[in-house]
């Protein structure tokens, strides 16, 4: 596959890696926040639950091969993707210095400042 993108496209730079982007706190609030009115704000919902959903995931992923990479404590079965966003946009009107900070990490805090982990 690979030696048929450089084939097909040498020079022309259409096969590069992809890279992730970093989406912002503040992006992350309008992505997640407000009425949804227009297609754009539906598909911008869409994306904030599919990256809601993916950072979930990701958690019990990472707390179920590697039992100390707890970083929040929900009740099991976990927190679902519309709890999670509402515990975001309320996290972030409350940390409003976060804002330009990227939104992976704050929805980690977010999560666990709902669900902190007895000591």
């Amino acid at each position: 596959m690979v030696a048929g993108c450089i084939a097909f496209s040498l020079g022309a730079g259409l096969c590069t890696p992809a890279h992730a982007i970093k989406i912002t706190t503040s992006e992350f609030v309008v992505m997640c926040g407000g009425e949804i009115e227009t297609v754009a704000q539906d598909i911008n919902r869409v994306i904030c639950l599919s990256y809601l959903q993916g950072v979930l995931d990701t958690h019990g992923a990472m707390i179920t091969l590697f039992p100390p990479a707890v970083l929040y404590c929900a009740p099991s079965p976990g927190p679902e993707v519309e709890q999670a966003r509402q515990v975001f946009l309320a996290w972030a009107a409350e940390n409003d210095d976060y804002l330009g900070r990227p939104a992976d990490i704050t929805i980690i805090s977010a999560l666990n400042a709902a669900f902190p982990c007895a000591n």
